[in-house]
Formats: structure tokens, sequence, C-alpha cells
């Protein structure tokens, strides 16, 4: 299988599976595998775009969901298209979702790039912190 590189940020290796009302690939494109025991959470992604807009929830039987968060007591977590890493976390949380490394991963280096002018060494500022 030859694989097509769309114009998406990351190429992706597989056919997708999930994508945005505008008809865009997510960046989650599976589930991880979990404990028998477990249940899987809805994972927390962004699309495979140059700009973002909001945020896009998938849940485990395969809906997905635009969450847009630009209310004005959101309005410090987005800078232009990059959504500040803490925040992605913190909403992921907050949501009872997940997310893959690869969607954080590309929500950092957004941020890093849009944000931060490339200074990857200012980025520990905006990551998640523990508790």
């Amino acid at each position: 299988m030859s694989v097509v590189y769309r114009g998406l940020i990351p190429p992706l290796y597989e056919e997708p599976v999930y994508f945005s009302e505008r008809g865009i690939p997510l960046l989650s494109q599976y589930f991880e595998d979990v404990n028998e025991n477990e249940l899987m959470k809805p994972l927390l992604t962004m699309e495979n775009y140059e700009k973002w807009y909001c945020m896009y929830i998938i849940y485990p039987d395969g809906k997905v969901e635009n969450f847009s968060s630009s209310t004005k007591e959101n309005c410090d977590t987005w800078y232009d298209h990059a959504v500040y890493p803490s925040y992605f976390h913190l909403i992921a949380n907050r949501l009872g979702c997940t997310y893959d490394n690869r969607t954080f991963a590309l929500v950092c280096e957004r941020f890093v790039e849009d944000v931060l002018d490339g200074d990857w060494t200012a980025l520990h500022n905006y990551l998640p912190k523990e508790r």
C-alpha cells in the first residue's frame, strides 16, 4: 500500500477512521489496549491540520464530538491556533478523557512554534504540573 501525503501535519500511514465535521482526519486514530477490567476512556484530540479551531473527543463507540472551549471564561487557554499544553491536559482530565503521545507531542510542537517562537527550552513552563 502506498502512502499518499495529503498536506496534513504528520502523514497518516493507515486509512483514517476518525474525522472532524470538516472532513479532516483527527490526529488520534486508534485506542490503546486496556486491561479487560478497565473501561476505555474517550480520546481528546485535534485535527491533523495546520490551524486548530477546537478540540475533538473520540468516544470508544466511534462517535466524534467537537469540543469548543472558546468561551469567555476560557480565553486564556488558546493563543491564536495553538492550545496551551497544560490546558489540553487539564481539559482531558476534566472531561474524563485520555490522549495519545502523538497528539500531545503535536500540541506541544504547535505551541512552541506559534507562541514560543521555536524556543523549546521555554516549553517546560507550559507543561502540566504534578499534583
